[in-house]
């Protein structure tokens, strides 16, 4: 498989997740009052349609801060369910503006959230620096916490210094040896450096831990694969024959057919 479409794999693998687990509706929202947040126009059943325009309703007169705050969340929230992710991000820019006593956190999720779901790499490269600048904030006050260091890592692979965030991430192994955020994030980075090998290695570790981790069973099959290994197209029509996630079972499925 070629390069650019690896890429297009590994992005869709986060974003078909996503659809699978959402209901078989698209939510749609509407205009309201004066304010200029982005506005959708989808054909969805009125229950669907009634969920967000109330939200934004809600968002539009409520006069106290923090419930327009919480209203602003779910809001983004949502979008981000539904892939609208210009309009998640619109949302945690109000929330960010306005206040983030108590939600820094909660910001640097949906922000790192919406860079990790964009394919558009122009996209990745904004959302990815509006979640680093987050994230480095967050560090400051908690720098042992390893998750925030890999989510960190990883907004500073799609910038203009890779190496920088993947450094980052051999620092957590060597304090966290055997952490499986990282060797995950290691494993996806080699895949997508065409480092197939080091790719296998990374993810043969992983299920070690845990064998029923069917996402990391499917990046060994495309590691697998990619080095015209049979085990890797043995792995991959075993999740493409199975049901217990449909999100999986379509992307192996679909890489199997290219």
């Amino acid at each position: 498989m070629r390069k650019s479409q690896l890429w297009l794999v590994l992005g869709a693998l986060a974003l078909v997740i996503v659809l699978f687990q959402l209901p078989r509706v698209v939510v749609e929202n509407e205009k309201v009052g004066m304010e200029t947040a982005p506005s959708h126009d989808f054909n969805v059943p009125a229950e669907s349609r009634l969920t967000i325009n109330t939200l934004r309703r809600s968002w539009v007169g409520e006069s106290d801060i923090q419930k327009r705050l919480n209203f602003a969340d779910s809001l983004a929230s949502l979008y981000l369910d539904f892939q609208m992710l210009d309009s998640a991000v619109w949302f945690v820019d109000y929330i960010k503006s306005t206040d983030l006593v108590g939600r820094e956190l909660r910001v640097a999720d949906l922000y790192f959230w919406a860079f990790q779901r964009t394919p558009d790499a122009a996209k990745a490269k904004e959302y990815g620096e509006k979640a680093g600048s987050a994230l480095r904030q967050l560090m400051e006050k908690y720098p042992t916490n390893s998750s925030l260091k890999n989510r960190l890592a990883m907004t500073l692979v799609a910038t203009e210094n890779p190496m920088q965030g993947i450094q980052m991430l051999r620092e957590i192994l060597e304090e966290k040896p055997g952490d499986a955020e990282t060797l995950k994030n290691l494993g996806i980075l080699s895949i997508q450096s065409g480092q197939f090998d080091k790719a296998e290695e990374r993810f043969r570790e992983l299920l070690v831990t845990d064998s029923a981790d069917l996402e990391v069973l499917f990046y060994l099959g495309m590691s697998l694969m990619e080095q015209a290994k049979p085990e890797g197209k043995q792995i991959m029509e075993s999740l493409a024959a199975s049901d217990v996630n449909p999100a999986i079972k379509a992307l192996a499925t679909e890489y199997l057919k290219n």
